[in-house]
């Protein structure tokens, strides 16, 4: 199992994104992120690929991590035949597929399949 992706879900944008940027050694590439929502993409000083992402986002507060996966579809019906409940799938442009779950504790849980490059 591979946490690859960690977003930080929040309602004060500006301000998280301050915080990060003046804590760590990071550097910011804004987007507009799913349904008009602004986005950033934050990628340690040194590094080659982002390593997180700060998400505009009025409901679940929070840092959510994602499962990297080979197959999002095949890991889905895994983890639904194993008691989880899907919430949402949908797919990111240019990155690759997600789907979001419940698993039966209560707790959610992301897989993320990349797009080839």
């Amino acid at each position: 199992m591979n946490f690859d992706w960690h977003e930080l879900h929040t309602n004060e944008f500006e301000e998280n994104l301050k915080f990060y940027t003046s804590t760590f050694a990071v550097n910011v590439r804004k987007l507009r992120g799913r349904n008009g929502k602004r986005y950033a993409l934050l990628t340690r000083v040194g590094e080659p690929m982002p390593s997180s992402g700060i998400v505009e986002s009025d409901v679940n507060q929070g840092w959510k991590s994602f499962i990297k996966v080979i197959n999002v579809d095949l890991a889905k019906q895994k983890a639904i035949r194993n008691g989880a409940m899907e919430v949402e799938s949908y797919d990111i442009p240019r990155v690759g597929s997600v789907c979001e779950l419940v698993e039966p504790s209560g707790s959610k849980v992301s897989f993320i399949q990349y797009d080839p490059r």
